[in-house]
């Protein structure tokens, strides 16, 4: 019993085996902690970066409908001719007046054109034609593009300026080919 008294007080004593095993298990909570933060922080890096590629996705998504919808609009013109009063085709602005593709109505259905869906947007690309007077030579028109990505959050609005190569000494709309001008990716605000 005497022994049993001697261990007691050696293991209660300052520096004694007692006081190793609080310090170890302080030392394996604190890394513990730190392990878990690390953690934490690793699974909120990569959900944001999943995040950041599916919006770099449906912007890239967006893209290839509007530039699709582009050449779809220059096809138009090219094949069938240039008819103001058609849904979607617009004359000159006059001057102080907003352009078709500013005005807030204009990409709802029926002044607009629906061109041709992509797999995955959440819906379909529409484009607008304007005739443009330039006073020389060959007509110019402008087609202008909007489309969204996977997700309606994700919009690109493209604008190309184009004329029409005359085929067979033509030089009417409908009579040639279209030769792109200009390109422009707009604000889509």
């Amino acid at each position: 019993m005497a022994a049993g008294r001697v261990l007691a007080v050696i293991r209660a004593a300052p520096g004694g085996r007692a006081r190793r095993d609080g310090i170890a298990l302080f030392v394996c909570l604190v890394v513990l902690l730190a392990l878990g933060v690390a953690a934490v922080s690793a699974s909120q890096t990569v959900s944001l970066e999943v995040r950041m590629a599916r919006n770099g996705h449906d912007g890239q998504l967006a893209l290839q409908a509007a530039e699709a919808a582009l050449r779809e609009g220059e096809r138009l013109v090219a094949s069938t001719g240039f008819d103001p009063s058609a849904p979607g085709l617009y004359g000159s602005s006059g001057f102080g007046e907003l352009d078709p593709w500013s005005r807030p109505d204009t990409w709802r259905s029926g002044n607009s054109r629906v061109a041709a869906p992509l797999d995955g947007v959440a819906e379909p690309p529409r484009f607008i034609v304007e005739r443009i007077t330039t006073g020389v030579g060959e007509p110019v028109f402008r087609v202008t593009a909007r489309a969204v990505g996977g997700t309606p959050h994700a919009v690109v609005v493209l604008q190309g300026t184009f004329t029409l190569s005359p085929r067979d000494g033509g030089r009417a709309a409908g009579s040639g080919r279209a030769t792109r001008l200009s390109w422009r990716e707009l604000d889509a605000r």
